[in-house]
């Protein structure tokens, strides 16, 4: 997945929880379909199939891939209909403005004021970038 993607999933998984009680929803189901919703909200079309392999192999790291069976079709229309009640809760609300596309500015701006030399022996970029991850972690991407 890219960027803007990922950080809706983020986004849409708090703002979620902010609005409902942790207890009260499974919270990786609420992940996996925060990311089958992004992949729509943000036109990256990921297959459930997909989001559910992943997961599985996440939890499972020496199981096998899930059978295409009764526990597999119960999974994925679990994930949908989550989407759904998460859509509901979040009102609609699912289309955010990322700070991605401020910072990438930032920095070619910063990068053209510096010297080469400067710009190479900092790593400016990375740490950023790092940052502007890492704060999707926590509530302050909200």
């Amino acid at each position: 997945m890219r960027s803007i993607p990922i950080a809706t999933a983020c986004t849409i998984y708090h703002k979620f929880f902010c609005e409902t009680n942790l207890d009260a929803y499974d919270p990786y189901l609420i992940a996996m379909s925060s990311i089958y919703l992004a992949g729509k909200v943000e036109e990256q079309h990921l297959r459930t199939r997909d989001i559910i392999n992943v997961s599985n192999r996440y939890f499972n790291p020496s199981g096998e891939p899930l059978e295409l069976d009764s526990r597999f079709w119960e999974l994925r229309d679990s994930i949908v209909q989550c989407e759904l009640l998460m859509l509901r809760v979040l009102r609609f609300q699912v289309s955010f403005q990322h700070p991605h596309k401020y910072l990438l500015h930032y920095l070619v701006s910063l990068k053209n004021w510096l010297n080469r030399h400067s710009w190479q022996r900092t790593p400016v970029a990375v740490t950023a970038w790092a940052l502007l991850r890492d704060s999707y972690h926590g509530g302050l991407c909200l």
